[in-house]
């Protein structure tokens, strides 16, 4: 039989895509009574969270803004140490799960092109800069910066401005 299939003892074909083995531990437990191959996890019982759907909302919220800030791991978020943390600051909130924040960030990524590239449509000017110099013990560096500039109309005046947006400096020894 392929590897991707596995046959039972009362001749069921069972799929097992990738080595998986879900569907034959299901099939074991109800097809044959084998409660030895039910769920054995030892993860304890989460208590209800006592907080409404905007609360809980926010503090995901809050969590992800922490994790992009600090630039931590999408999973630090779950680790034993902070689960207690949070457990103790709101009974029973459980942090928003890594694809959570993962489909968060493709969002909020997606959000900050669109309005980047709106807001780069008006630009006005590019300047491009490039500087060499000698450092000490005979190092030779230069630096290359993309500065663009434009104007934004703030009623009753214009505000301009400038940002660099691309900057890159190397330095090589003789």
């Amino acid at each position: 039989m392929a590897n991707e299939k596995a046959k039972c003892a009362c001749d069921a074909v069972l799929n097992r895509k990738k080595g998986a083995t879900t569907g034959l531990r299901k099939h074991l437990l109800q097809g044959h009574k084998r409660q030895a191959f039910g769920v054995t996890s030892t993860k304890p019982l989460s208590k209800s969270c006592q907080l409404s759907t905007e609360q809980q909302k926010n503090f995901d919220s809050l969590t992800i803004k922490f994790i992009i800030e600090d630039g931590r791991n999408f999973t630090d978020m779950n680790k034993s140490g902070v689960l207690k943390v949070f457990d103790h600051l709101v009974e029973g909130y459980v942090p928003p799960h890594r694809y959570t924040v993962q489909r968060t960030l493709k969002r909020l990524e997606s959000e900050y092109e669109a309005s980047s590239i709106n807001e780069l449509s008006i630009v006005q000017s590019v300047r491009v800069t490039c500087d060499f110099w000698n450092g000490k013990c005979f190092q030779s560096c230069m630096c290359l910066t993309v500065i663009i500039s434009y104007f934004v109309i703030y009623s009753p005046k214009y505000l301009c401005k400038t940002a660099i947006i691309f900057l890159s400096c190397s330095c090589h020894i003789k």
